[in-house]
Formats: structure tokens, sequence, C-alpha cells
């Protein structure tokens, strides 16, 4: 990304970060103080992650001659959520999605051979998910409020980082007068790709809750644009590293809670989110060992993350 969009997405941000921050202030003036509201939640949960990474080939049309698929499945996770009743109609929320997994799985596509299918792969069963942290601020103003619901808006800031490490593992490549005729297999435990996935977003959309038999159903639809997004590759076998810096690109987060009160201050919930960072492309910056480092401008590479995830915890009110 040039230093113009990188500074212009560091104001975007700076400036939601301006605004999530002044709207307490600006909500104690439009509505009556109300008396001080914390709520503290935790839960335990699994999650399914998957982030694609792609190099592209500018002479041929942006051709896909590349694409990693890191992916894990049911990682634990452990979230932690505070929210503060700021103003009558003002709620304050942050969140810490932390995962407590380190299993996954990756496999690597490259094509070569132009006109006919991939020409090279290599599987890495033995992949580690190293790191998996979401972070969030936001606030939520609700229009509509009654004994049965509300229905507001949300906005708000996030913050996911990933990094994975491919180790050992098997391949299929081509010669350069064969095609899949080579085929074989790395050091068991040998590091291989290490993979790293850096996305801030910001999000605006409806918020709202129904109560009914007991129970409280909550949920948010938000939409928004991964800003200042980028990623890290180093292949270790070849010492050779990726950096890549994306243009903004489409965010959707989606989240669902059903919540059993168990007394007056405490509740039960069963919970659900999905976050999706849309395909994000940038340009690259190529550093092999023994070579200047070549910066490739357009948009070369190529990224996106997708994560899914259940749990259930204890909601206390104070």
């Amino acid at each position: 990304m040039g230093a113009r969009r990188r500074q212009a997405a560091r104001s975007a941000l700076a400036a939601a970060a301006l605004s999530l921050a002044a709207a307490p202030a600006l909500a104690a003036l439009a509505a009556p103080a109300a008396a001080a509201d914390f709520t503290v939640s935790g839960s335990i949960g699994f999650a399914d992650l998957e982030a694609n990474e792609y190099l592209y080939d500018l002479e041929d049309n942006g051709t896909t001659v590349s694409r990693l698929i890191w992916q894990a499945t049911a990682v634990p996770v452990a979230t932690f959520e505070a929210e503060w009743q700021a103003a009558e109609r003002l709620v304050v929320f942050g969140s810490l999605g932390l995962g407590l997994g380190r299993g996954g799985d990756m496999a690597d596509y490259d094509w070569t051979v132009k006109g006919r299918p991939w020409s090279m792969r290599s599987q890495h069963p033995d992949t580690e998910l190293d790191r998996y942290l979401v972070l969030e601020l936001g606030a939520r103003y609700d229009l509509l409020r009654g004994r049965g619901g509300r229905l507001g808006l949300a906005a708000g800031l996030s913050y996911t980082n990933v990094k994975w490490t491919a180790r050992g593992g098997s391949y299929v490549y081509s010669s350069d007068t064969g095609f899949r005729d080579r085929a074989g297999a790395f050091a068991d435990g040998a590091k291989v790709i290490s993979y790293q996935q850096s996305l801030p977003a910001f999000y605006l959309g409806p918020a709202g809750a129904i109560e009914a038999w007991g129970l409280t159903l909550s949920g948010r639809v938000v939409g928004g644009l991964t800003l200042d997004g980028s990623s890290a590759d180093h292949h270790w076998l070849r010492d050779l590293s990726f950096e890549q810096d994306y243009h903004p690109a489409p965010y959707l987060g989606l989240r669902a809670r059903l919540e059993l009160p168990i007394g007056p201050e405490a509740a039960l919930f069963l919970g659900g989110r999905y976050r999706r960072h849309f395909l994000m492309k940038g340009s690259t910056l190529w550093d092999e060992a023994g070579a200047e480092p070549q910066r490739l401008d357009g948009e070369v590479g190529g990224a996106s993350f997708g994560a899914l995830t259940v749990d259930a915890g204890l909601r206390v009110r104070f």
C-alpha cells in the first residue's frame, strides 16, 4: 500500500476511535445520566478458522499463481467481555478473545504451467496455530427500548492477529520437463513456512434483543472495512519472505446470544460469532537471502480470513 493510502487508513482508524471515545460525553448531554451499571462475562468455546494467502500474476490478467490455505478446527477459545452503561441509552463494550489450541493444517498450491491445474502442491498436517487474538472496542446506542426488548445501532473497532507455522509434510512438484513428476517429503518437525495476518477493522450495524419466556435473545449484524491490513510469510527452507500491505476491503461481523437468568444479576448463555475479512489485495515486498528486497507494486498479493465461534459462559452485572 502506498504511503498516502496507509496514512488515510490510519487517519480513519484514529477518527473512529476518537468518535467512540467521545460518545459517552455526547450522550450525557443528550440524555439523563444513568446509575453506574457494569457487566462482565467470560466464556469458553470452540472456533473454526481459515486464512488464505494469494500471489497474482499481473502480466497475465491477475491470474492466481499461488494459494496457501491455513485451517484450524475446533480451536478452544476463551473470551472475556465487559460492558458499561454510560448513559440511559448508551452502552460501551469491549472484549478479548484468545485461542488456546495449537493444532492446524496447511496446503500450498502453485500454478506454474499455463492452462493446467495446479503444478505444485505441498501438504502440512503438522501445522501449529501459534496465536489467535481478537480485540474489540465499541458502543451501542439504543434507539428503541421497552420491556420486551431493544433495538439500536452498534459501532466499533476490532483487531485480529493470527499466526501459524507449518512443519514437515509432503510435496508433489513439477520439473522443467515434466508435470507433477517429483514427489517427496520434508523432514519431520522441520519448520517450512510461517504466516501471520494483522487485521484492524471498523464496523457499524443494527443491534437488538428480545425478551420472552424468561429468556433473552440478543444479536447484531455489522458491516465495515478492514483497514491497513497486512500479512507476513516466511519460507524457512529458502530463507524467502513476503510482506504484504492491503487496500481496504469489506468486513462482516455476526453475533447471537441466548441467555438464561440464574439470579437477579447473573445469567448463563450460549453464543455464536462469525467474522469475515473478505479478500484484500495489495503490494508485496519480496525479500530473499542474498538479494536486494524488491517491492512489487499493484495488487500482487491477497489475503482473506474467517472465524466461526460457538461458546458458553456466565454473565454477571454489578
